[in-house]
């Protein structure tokens, strides 16, 4: 008796079990599979923002990782790490008209160093 032939109380059953889900993953084409995966990878590079105490370099290294992933062409690579910095690091950046990757991070991590070292003044 095939699992598809259940009927009822045994149906349910076999609904519940770690099995059901392998089996009907194993009927689920892979290209579907990989598409779904992909379609995860993208909308989380497009959520993805640099964590407040998060260093220019371990943002970079997440964003390099997911247009990796996605096989993205490099000049995407550059949009998507700019649209995720934090406000004060992307303005900067946005306004010294990165060209690349390599010198948006460069424009990032000078900025991230002014501002770790900047003053402050108590009133």
């Amino acid at each position: 008796m095939e699992p598809s032939e259940f009927k009822g109380h045994a149906s349910a059953w076999f609904k519940t079990l770690v099995i059901h889900r392998i089996i009907r993953c194993a009927h689920t084409p892979l290209r579907l599979n990989m598409r779904t995966s992909e379609w995860r990878v993208r909308q989380a590079l497009g959520q993805r923002r640099q964590l407040e105490k998060e260093s220019v370099a371990d943002y970079s290294c997440s964003r390099r990782t997911h247009c990796t992933r996605l096989n993205l062409p490099r000049a995407e690579w550059t949009h998507y790490f700019v649209q995720g910095l934090g406000p004060e690091i992307r303005e900067y950046v946005i306004l010294q008209k990165p060209d690349n990757l390599k010198s948006a991070e460069n424009f990032a991590k000078l900025k991230e160093s002014t501002a770790d070292n900047s003053p402050t003044f108590d009133a």
